[in-house]
C-alpha cells in the first residue's frame, strides 16, 4: 500500500515540474482550488490542495492550469492518524473535464502602465516590465468528453456534472485571483454542449495573496 501511495505522489510531482526549462528553475509551493465531492453530503465544493511546482519565472495563471489536475488528498478511513491513504479527489479530473490556458509566461506579453501606449503589452521594450499585470487571460474549459460519459451513467450523471462544472468555474476564478502577476480579467470559453457553453463569460478578477505569513530562515 505504501508503494502505491508514494508512486501516486511521485507521479503528481513529476507532472507538476515539467515546466522547468534549461534555465535555472526554482521550486514554489502553490495553493490550488479544485472541485471535490464533500464525502456523503451530496455536494460538490471548492477545496484547496498544495502543489510543489518548478518553473523559471513568474507565470501568470499557472494556478488555473491545474484546476482539473489530479489532487492528492490524505483520507482517514480508520479514525486514527496511522490509517491515512492518499487518493485523487479532484472530481473534475476524475470525470474528464479538461482545461487549457493561453500561455502568458513570456514577460513580453504582460501589460504595464509604463508600456507604449500605457497598459498595452510590454513587447520589445528594454528591461523588465514595470508593475506588470495581465489585462485578460483566456481560459478554455472542455466539457464534451465528460458530458458524454455523464449521459451514459445510470444515476444522475448529468446532474452531478452540472454541479462539477459550476464548481470548476468557481475554482478557475479563485485560482486566477492568486496569480503572482495580477490578472485583471479572465475570459472563460466553455466548450461542449449548449448547457455549458452558455456559462462562457468574461470575469473581473480581484487579486489576493497566494501565501500566508512568511518566516525566513
Amino acid at each position: 500500500m505504501l508503494t502505491k501511495r508514494w508512486t501516486f505522489i511521485c507521479c503528481v510531482t513529476v507532472l507538476l515540474c515539467v515546466s522547468a526549462s534549461a534555465r535555472a528553475s526554482f521550486d514554489v509551493l502553490n495553493v490550488i482550488a479544485v472541485p471535490m465531492e464533500n464525502g456523503d453530503e451530496g455536494t460538490v465544493e471548492l477545496r484547496y490542495v498544495t502543489y510543489l511546482m518548478s518553473y523559471t519565472s513568474a507565470w501568470p495563471g499557472i494556478e488555473v492550469q491545474y484546476t482539473c489536475s489530479a489532487a492528492p488528498v490524505a483520507i482517514d478511513r480508520g479514525a486514527h492518524r496511522d490509517s491515512l491513504e492518499v487518493e485523487d479527489e479532484n472530481i473534475a479530473h476524475k470525470i474528464g473535464l479538461t482545461i487549457e490556458v493561453v500561455d502568458r509566461s513570456d514577460a513580453r506579453t504582460w501589460n504595464s502602465p509604463d508600456s507604449r501606449p500605457p497598459g498595452s503589452r510590454w513587447g520589445d521594450l528594454p528591461d523588465w516590465p514595470t508593475h506588470p499585470f495581465v489585462d485578460t487571460l483566456v481560459v478554455m474549459l472542455k466539457t464534451q468528453a465528460a458530458y458524454e460519459r455523464a449521459q451514459a451513467a445510470k444515476y444522475e450523471g448529468v446532474g452531478v456534472l452540472d454541479a462539477v462544472v459550476q464548481t470548476t468555474i468557481d475554482c478557475i476564478r479563485d485560482n486566477a485571483s492568486r496569480s503572482a502577476i495580477p490578472i485583471r480579467n479572465l475570459k472563460l470559453v466553455v466548450e461542449g454542449p449548449e448547457r455549458y457553453r452558455r456559462l462562457s463569460a468574461t470575469m473581473h478578477i480581484t487579486p489576493r495573496p497566494n501565501r500566508g505569513p512568511l518566516h525566513s530562515f
